[in-house]
């Protein structure tokens, strides 16, 4: 009977600690935030390519936050010397997964779901959309970062690549 109880108290010991484990980075050992995964976006990037061709020509921005239970992320277009808000975006947690929230200006919110992520990008999805219906970010390098955007326009698979540069933080 003491051996029984003994090998069960084991398991559970030995189960607690993997569970435990999980939740903690192996490097630090310190409790691992869902959100903490996208501490890299945080800064100000810009994307001076994407629309250079378009009259007036322009670029877009990014400018990225941390705050304590999210990211939160406002998207600007500069044209000559006005700029204007596009877009608000944040990424937070809703029952345990990354959620990719953006409300462009005069529109609903629209939720994108949560589909993969490392520890240089991130993609989430939402099949309801027509475009974007996925938003990819992709980190190069600490200051290079491109965003792919995918859905359908005109009845035709597009995507679109944004290549951005990080110019503050």
């Amino acid at each position: 009977m003491s051996k029984c109880y003994i090998i069960i108290l084991s398991l559970f010991i030995f189960s607690c600690g993997i569970k435990e484990e999980n939740i903690k980075d192996k490097k630090t050992n310190k409790k691992v935030d869902l959100i903490d995964q996208f501490h890299w976006l945080v800064g100000i990037w810009v994307d001076t390519n994407t629309f250079r061709n378009k009259y007036p020509s322009g670029h877009y921005i990014e400018k990225w936050s941390m705050n304590k239970d999210s990211v939160f992320g406002v998207g600007l277009k500069v044209i000559g010397n006005d700029t204007s808000i596009t877009r608000y975006m944040s990424i937070r947690e809703l029952n345990d997964t990354p959620v990719f929230i953006e409300r462009e200006l005069d529109h609903a919110m629209i939720s994108y779901y949560f589909t993969k992520s490392d520890s240089s990008s991130f993609a989430f999805t939402n099949k309801a959309q027509i475009f974007p219906r996925d938003i990819l970010y992709n980190k190069r390098s600490n200051d290079s970062l491109i965003i792919t955007l995918k859905g359908v326009a005109d009845e035709r698979e597009m995507g679109i690549r944004m290549h951005f540069k990080k110019i503050g933080s």
